[in-house]
């Protein structure tokens, strides 16, 4: 249960850096989960909507691909530096 209060911490002390610049909304998070599921689901052979092999999805998962021009927080379809970083 410490574990969760600690990660927790840590993700919302990376969403609030730098006075929220980093925080991603729904939709950005939706931008990523799509893009992980196209990236991953069928890394096992299979396209089931299941993301089975965790390891091959963190090497292939590469979210930079989704920064936005200039790094600035342009639109719901990119994410900024601050969101990348966080």
């Amino acid at each position: 249960m410490t574990l969760l209060h600690l990660g927790s911490l840590n993700v919302a002390r990376a969403l609030y850096a730098d006075n929220g610049a980093a925080w991603i909304n729904q939709k950005k998070t939706k931008l990523i989960g799509d893009f992980v599921y196209a990236t991953c689901d069928d890394l096992d052979g299979v396209k089931d909507g299941i993301i089975s092999s965790v390891a091959a999805c963190n090497a292939a998962v590469d979210v930079r691909i989704l920064r936005c021009a200039n790094g600035a927080d342009t639109a719901d379809t990119c994410l900024s530096d601050a969101q990348l970083k966080a």
